[in-house]
């Protein structure tokens, strides 16, 4: 899994040559995947049978959609068996390496040591994508371009952008747990996720997932520190309010963003998203797409003119969040999405039944993150799907663990700050 994580985080566009492709990569973890979920369905051992409880049977609902989905957009659209096998068939397999996460916390009996170490990549990879952009964009000086032109004409305020990569969310939940040590170390990393945040507003430069990483990180420091009932429903009730009044006040708080990083024209960025959604939604409401409209490839010819919004450019799906999945599958978001959410929620109020609270804080902080990402950050779009494993063994692996009748595994506060 530890090389899966360094294709999916880019750790291979550090060199100028390509080693292995993008396809050959998803392959090889979609082939270990497959040898973990057989694993997972044969192997004897009845807790880790326990743990992978839930991946059972999201994966059986997912498979379903998977072939469904599969079958009905190659017959509607024309696509080629090559062209839906990369494009859609490898991506959409990337969740069932959650089996894989689950047997590497069954085995270190504990999901800490594999996160503490998924986390250091992250902060290496973005320092790596910093580092390349710095000395690009101010001193006109190139390093690492597989990294600094990942996406073609990727630009904002004249700068070249620089997405940050797969298991952001995951590494921020885990290093915020950390950082509330009240030590030199907690310090470190409370440190670390100020660039975290830096790296959002300067280098990919985006303002909604900017507010989400602080609010994710704010919480559990508010909350999780609740010493009564009383109190923990008054401050949940409190940020509650506060994300309301954010998300009725968007447009106050991305002028703040925008003066803050050097430009106010971000308008229309918004605007082309609304129009985007009333596109989609208007051709599902025509064809009473209840399933969706299907997979949506732009390089097929009568999809590119489905998704045109001019004669030069489309409304991409990517730009929808959570609703890209619903333009393209409709009802299966229930499936994809809707299963994930509520497992994440059952778990997280689980976790605070127990007395060790950084397993609660790093729930909130992760299911957060999670749900509010999905407004425009769909977990399913190429560029995050890798997340979705990650989410799928955390609440699974815990639902078990954190049960108050299960002595076998200490989660204790020392363990999960290691």
């Amino acid at each position: 899994m530890t090389l899966a994580v360094l294709f999916m985080l880019g750790f291979f566009r550090l060199f100028n040559m390509s080693i292995i492709g993008v396809y050959t990569q998803q392959l090889i973890i979609v082939a270990f995947s497959t040898f973990m979920c057989l694993h997972g369905v044969l192997i004897q051992d009845p807790f880790l049978r326990k743990e992978n409880a839930f991946l059972n049977r999201y994966f059986i609902f997912y498979s379903i959609f998977l072939l469904m989905v599969g079958s009905y957009s190659s017959s509607k659209y024309g696509y080629t068996v090559e062209m839906m096998f990369k494009q859609f068939y490898l991506p959409y397999l990337l969740p069932f390496s959650a089996y894989g996460l689950i047997f590497i916390f069954h085995k270190d009996r504990s999901l800490v040591p594999f996160l503490s170490l998924v986390s250091k990549i992250v902060i290496f990879m973005l320092g790596m994508r910093m580092l390349s952009w710095g000395l690009y964009s101010y001193g006109g000086i190139l390093i690492f371009p597989n990294l600094l032109f990942q996406y073609e004409g990727w630009i904002r305020d004249g700068f070249q952008r620089v997405e940050a990569g797969m298991l952001f969310g995951i590494a921020l939940s885990y290093l915020t747990v950390q950082a509330m040590e009240k030590n030199i170390r907690g310090l470190v990393y409370k440190l670390l996720l100020i660039f975290m945040v830096i790296f959002l507003l300067l280098v990919t430069r985006v303002r909604f997932q900017s507010i989400l990483a602080i609010v994710s990180i704010v919480a559990p420091f508010i909350i999780a520190r609740s010493e009564s009932r009383g109190s923990l429903i008054l401050k949940i009730m409190s940020l509650s309010l506060g994300m309301i009044l954010l998300f009725f006040n968007y447009q106050s708080i991305v002028h703040f963003l925008s003066e803050l990083i050097g430009d106010g024209a971000y308008a229309a960025s918004s605007t082309v998203r609304l129009d985007g959604i009333n596109h989609y939604f208007s051709l599902m409401v025509q064809e009473k797409a209840y399933f969706g409209l299907g997979y949506l490839n732009p390089s097929n010819p009568i999809v590119g003119i489905l998704m045109a919004r001019n004669a030069w450019s489309i409304y991409y799906i990517d730009d929808l969040g959570l609703l890209g999945s619903v333009v393209q599958f409709g009802l299966f978001t229930i499936v994809t999405h809707l299963l994930l959410f509520i497992q994440a929620i059952k778990v997280l109020f689980k976790s605070r039944k127990i007395s060790d609270t950084s397993y609660f804080a790093f729930l909130l902080s992760l299911t957060i993150y999670m749900i509010g990402s999905q407004i425009l950050l769909n977990m399913f779009d190429k560029q995050r799907i890798f997340d979705v494993p990650f989410y799928l063994a955390t609440y699974s692996f815990l639902d078990v663990n954190l049960s108050s009748n299960n002595t076998d595994f200490a989660f204790t506060r020392n363990n999960m700050m290691e």
